[in-house]
C-alpha cells in the first residue's frame, strides 16, 4: 500500500484540463492556453499544447522552416505569458484555473 503523501502528490500533479485541444480554437486563444500550460506545472500538458500550436503555425506559415516555426511559436508564447502575468495570472494554481476555464472544448 502506498503512503498517503504519495497518493496526494499524484492528485496535486493531475492535469488541469482535458488533454484534447479544441480543433476550432482561435489561434490567439490557443497561444494563451499554451502560455498557461507552460506555467501549469504539467510538462506533458505543456508539450501537447506547444506541439499543437506549432502545428497550427506551420499550416498558417507554410514557407517557414521548422526552426523558424519553433522560434516564432516560442516568441508568441512568451508574449502571451507576459500578457497573462499582467492580468495577475502568475502562479501555478492561477494558470491551472485559467486552463480549466478557458482551454477546453
Amino acid at each position: 500500500m502506498k503512503p498517503i503523501a504519495v497518493l496526494l502528490a499524484g492528485l496535486i500533479m493531475a492535469p488541469a484540463c482535458a488533454a484534447a485541444i479544441p480543433e476550432k480554437m482561435d489561434i490567439t486563444e490557443m497561444a494563451n492556453c499554451t502560455a498557461a500550460a507552460m506555467k501549469s506545472g504539467d510538462r506533458a500538458l505543456w508539450n501537447e499544447w506547444l506541439a499543437g500550436l506549432k502545428k497550427r503555425y506551420a499550416v498558417i506559415y507554410p514557407a517557414k522552416s521548422a526552426a523558424e516555426i519553433e522560434q516564432y511559436t516560442i516568441g508568441r508564447v512568451q508574449d502571451k505569458r507576459k500578457r497573462l502575468q499582467g492580468m495577475g495570472i502568475d502562479s501555478t494554481s492561477a494558470n491551472r484555473d485559467y486552463l480549466a476555464k478557458n482551454c477546453k472544448s
